[in-house]
């Protein structure tokens, strides 16, 4: 008899010991809403919390997340656009996706989550982020907050950043070799160094202060907007599948985009430009055009004047004369370069197999095999470079030292 009552007098402490407190109401009620708890009372009963694996509370005027500690299976957590101010997730080590934006944080652990892939905490007032512990981080959006610095060195994985509206001055993307999508406008970048980012897909840094920007390492650029920067020059020999660009407001004095066949959208206007060639072959097809306010361009490089006449003449500033042939120093053909090739020597050539490459300096260089269309072949380092398996006819080698470019012919036979 003694242990029955016993017993009895034990079943409210088992209960009370499953209980979660949830000190939010609007916590509690969208627990309600998704079935998780019944009676808007301060709790909820633990073990109708702790198997669940995807949890939205977006949108629900919450400002404390007390009781989210107890979401132990919890590998997916969107609470954007609430009230927080603080994200007591220390606990909630499987998280793998996490939808913070919109709300008032202004610092967010992350150091005991290492399975997370994607963060998004965008439109807080963060100061700092650490996420030096998040190795398997894929997707990072951090837009909107107030930070000074970003380190990303440890996020191997990355694929995605995005980090517009900060106060960044230094952003090292060396390690994110696997970097397809990166914007980072609207900080106080000088210097953006890509060069070990082969992937990257999209490029937006727009409205910084980066002088000097090598995309020779970038093949499968698609879209580059680097416009309201202090750039000097810009190289888009490599970047044959770039379709959409805006260089706007920078310092070029010459453009030349005649090699990027698949480009489709151009806006260049409001720089310092003398010469520009947009004669790439696709001109027809192009859904946006503005090379306005350069007021030293006279000429303009085209694949059809009479089109471009009919077409682009309110783009450009009046008395700008379009042309198949310009003549200036960066019209379309290769052979308009070939002035440098003094800097470079090939043999032999012409040539059916082998080619070697010698240069007047001992610096590291890097070398583009390109056709009479303007397709890029090849982007080697090498001093030697086998012709044998390409069809008989004329190539360009573009030898890049640095920020000087020099092309020279070279024929298989």
């Amino acid at each position: 008899m003694k242990k029955i009552i016993l017993a009895i007098l034990l079943i409210p402490s088992v209960f009370s010991a499953q209980l979660t407190r949830i000190e939010d109401s609007n916590f509690e009620q969208q627990l309600i809403n998704l079935g998780y708890d019944d009676v808007l009372d301060g709790g909820v009963i633990t073990v109708d919390i702790a198997s669940v694996q995807q949890l939205n509370i977006s949108n629900s005027n919450i400002s404390d997340l007390t009781g989210i500690e107890d979401f132990m299976s919890l590998k997916s957590l969107n609470c954007m656009n609430n009230d927080l101010t603080s994200l007591p997730i220390n606990q909630n080590v499987n998280l793998e996706s996490l939808n913070c934006f919109g709300n008032y944080l202004n610092s967010l652990d992350m150091s005991q989550i290492p399975l997370l892939m994607s963060l998004n905490c965008g439109n807080n007032i963060l100061l700092s982020l650490d996420v030096t512990a998040n190795s398997n981080l894929e997707e990072l959006y951090c837009s909107n907050n107030n930070l000074y610095s970003l380190d990303v060195s440890a996020n191997y994985n990355l694929e995605i950043l995005h980090c517009n509206n900060n106060v960044i001055t230094n952003l090292n993307l060396s390690n994110n070799t696997l970097l397809i999508d990166l914007q980072c406008e609207e900080n106080l970048l000088i210097d953006l160094d890509v060069s070990t980012n082969l992937y990257l897909e999209n490029i937006s840094c727009a409205f910084n202060l980066i002088q000097n920007f090598n995309l020779v390492s970038n093949v499968n650029l698609n879209n580059l907007n680097c416009s309201g920067n202090s750039i000097i020059s810009l190289d888009f020999s490599s970047n044959t599948f770039l379709e959409i660009l805006d260089c706007s407001s920078n310092r070029l004095k010459q453009l030349n985009v005649s090699l990027n066949s698949n480009l489709r959208a151009l806006n260049c206007s409001s720089n310092g430009l003398k010469c520009l060639n947009v004669k790439n072959g696709n001109n027809s097809n192009f859904i946006l055009f503005n090379a306005v306010s350069n007021k030293e361009l006279e000429c303009l490089d085209v694949d059809d004047q009479f089109y471009a006449i009919t077409n682009w003449s309110n783009n450009v500033d009046p008395g700008v004369v379009f042309s198949t042939h310009c003549g200036t120093t960066c019209s379309g053909s290769l052979t308009d370069l070939l002035s440098k090739e003094d800097e470079f020597s090939i043999y032999p050539n012409p040539a059916h197999g082998l080619i070697n490459i010698s240069t007047k300096t001992n610096k590291a260089f890097t070398v583009n095999l390109i056709d009479c269309s303007g397709r890029l072949l090849l982007t080697t380092n090498d001093r030697q470079i086998d012709l044998s398996g390409l069809a008989v006819g004329t190539y360009y080698l573009k030898l890049i030292i640095g920020n000087q470019v020099h092309v020279s012919k070279v024929i298989k036979n």
